[in-house]
């Protein structure tokens, strides 16, 4: 349906449609998921929540009653999402992905009454027979110590097989009983 010259036959009309990437939703289909940053309170005694969708509506979601939200789970909004192809009149879902900010430290006090709050989880003392070197402190994570672990892993295993062992690997026979 382009334009028409006499004598000639008029070509086709090709449109590219390209999909930009959101700020805050990506999309599967009619489906359409974001992540929601909540406090730790909210997620132990509930949320309340305003956002903007695509078509530019507010918006809020709120926790059910009593209900906990634990970090990394996912909430669907049923009916939030894209109309479906070929038919608009139903729509697809919309997912929440929830990450809890965590306070950085507490203070004594602050220790203190959360201890007193959660007394009834704390975990069993345990008991001091383990040896000094088989009692360890976590340290945070960095991405370097990855590296340094690949490297001195593989260096130990090739001093093994120099030396004609087997890697670290222990050599395990199976047999049917």
């Amino acid at each position: 349906m382009s334009d028409e010259y006499p004598d000639h036959e008029a070509g086709d009309v090709i449109i590219t449609v390209k999909e930009k990437e959101h700020k805050i939703f990506k999309r599967k289909q009619a489906d359409i998921a974001m992540t929601l940053k909540i406090t730790l309170y909210e997620s132990l005694v509930g949320f309340e929540k305003e956002f903007t969708h695509l078509d530019g509506q507010k918006h809020i979601v709120r926790s059910q009653p009593g209900m906990v939200t634990k970090p990394d789970s996912v909430k669907t909004v049923l009916y939030m999402g894209l109309p479906l192809y070929n038919n608009p009149a139903v729509q697809g879902n919309l997912f929440i992905h929830f990450e809890i900010e965590f306070p950085k430290e507490l203070n004594k006090q602050q220790q203190e009454l959360v201890m007193e709050l959660l007394s009834s989880q704390k975990p069993k003392a345990i008991s001091n027979t383990y040896a000094a070197e088989n009692s360890h402190e976590c340290i945070n994570f960095e991405k370097a110590h990855v590296n340094e672990n690949k490297k001195e892993r593989k260096e130990a295993y090739e001093d093994d097989d120099e030396e004609g062992g087997t890697g670290g690997r222990q050599q395990v026979r199976c047999e049917n009983q």
